[in-house]
Formats: C-alpha cells, structure tokens, sequence
C-alpha cells in the first residue's frame, strides 16, 4: 500500500495509474488526488478546510473585537494569503475571508496575496501587499499554513508593522517557534495533530491490506466513488499551545 501526500497535484493521475496498473492500493495524505477536472481518484484524509478557515477567522475577528485593535478601518487591512494551486488550501482561505466579511469589521478591506505555500514566496508576496498599500499601517493575516503566516510575519517585521499586527497561521509546527520569542506578531495557529494523521491512515491502509475493507467507506458521500476522512484542527496560542500540543510543543 503507498499512502501519499503529493507535492504537485497535476501528477495525481499518472500517479494512480501506475499504482493502479500494479495492484498497489493507494491512499492520498491532506492533499487529495484529483484528475484534470477535479474529480478525487482515491480515498484521501483531508483538513476539514473551510471550517478550519472559519476557526482561524472566528478566532482572530474575537482577538481584534477583544483588543479593541481597529482605530481606523482606513488604515487598516486584512491580507488573505492563498495558495490557489492546491485545491485543499482554497477553502481555508474562502473559510477567514467569509467570517471577516460577515463580522462587523467588514469596512476593513481584504487584500489577497497568493504564493505557492513556501515561507520565502509568502514573504515576498505580503511584502509587495505591503509596499503596494503604504496607507495601511494595521495588518492582521491569515494564512492557509505556517509557511505563510511566518512569511508575512518577517515582512511585516521588515517593514516595521509588526507590533500592530496580528497573523494567524495553520498547522502549529512553526508557530510554536514564533511563541517561544519575547514578541511576535504570529499570535495563533489552527493546530494539526500529525500523530492522529499517521495513526488514522497507516490503520485504513493496513485494514484495507489484511482485511479488504475499503478505505473510509464510511464517509462517502452520495454519488462519490471514495471516501474522504475530515480532519479537525484546534487553536493554539503562546498562552495554550503546550497544553494542547504535548510534546509536539518542544
């Protein structure tokens, strides 16, 4: 059995194939295993991702109500990092964007910065938000993966803003670095627990191996040939993330 989380999801296909032509059952690891259009070729564990979306931005709309932190909508902006190229990551974003659209900050505007979900690339993309809207001189962002979050944060480090700021990443793996330091903007993370992930898949796979049962039946859908597995995530902050996250917290 191979259990995969593909790198570049327009190899899905030649991928299954090839597993497929050699009896290998496969099933694919947060990222799904789609065809051209779409369509999921194997059963898959997935975030939840537009609750989880909905969370980061529940999460930080009551941060900045709380905090009193929007002065002036006219300076202050919300950047929405994406990662459109990974269908698994649209809903995260589309989840932070719904909920700050509906709250009562809606006046403060959504500016959306794509990147391939690299720190480096999130780094460049919120820097050129930045320099692009030098009248905003509040930023709270989410990200779709702490790869993000933390690239936004050093470039709003670089630009000054950070002390205003509020970024909110998904994962916690890199998040809990950022909440050892003294100070920094990263304030929160949707935590993904990767021990739940590995035992959940290497249980299907082997059950499916010894016993023939099919992966995740239980949560087909109607019409759907697979199952998908939804995945929940919880958020941690400094104050909560070594309570919540164990030992992945060291």
């Amino acid at each position: 059995g191979v259990i995969v989380c593909i790198p570049d999801q327009s190899l899905s296909t030649a991928t299954v194939n090839k597993l497929k032509a050699a009896g290998i059952p496969v099933l694919a690891d947060d990222d799904a295993l789609i065809d051209a259009n779409g369509k999921k070729l194997a059963p898959s564990f997935e975030l939840d991702a537009f609750l989880v979306g909905k969370q980061m931005g529940l999460w930080l709309v009551k941060e900045v109500m709380d905090k009193k932190l929007v002065k002036d909508p006219a300076t202050t902006g919300f950047m929405s990092l994406t990662i459109m190229t990974v269908n698994s990551c649209v809903p995260r974003s589309q989840g932070y964007e719904a909920v700050w659209s509906a709250s009562e900050f809606k006046k403060v505007k959504i500016y959306q910065a794509d990147y391939n979900g690299e720190t480096e690339k999130a780094f460049n993309v919120a820097a050129a938000t930045i320099t692009a809207n030098p009248k905003i001189k509040t930023w709270f962002v989410c990200a779709p993966n702490d790869e993000g979050a933390q690239g936004a944060t050093r470039a709003l480090e670089q630009a000054g803003l950070d002390k205003n700021a509020v970024v909110v990443g998904l994962g916690g793996y890199l998040a809990k670095d950022e909440f050892k330091k003294p100070y920094s903007a990263f304030k929160a993370s949707a935590y993904i627990d990767p021990v739940t992930d590995g035992e959940t898949v290497a249980t299907a796979m082997m059950e499916k191996i010894t016993k023939g049962k099919e992966i995740f039946a239980e949560f087909k859908k109607p019409g759907e040939e697979f199952g998908m597995y939804p995945l929940g995530a919880k958020l941690v902050t400094k104050e909560t993330y070594k309570g919540i996250m164990g030992k992945a917290a060291d």
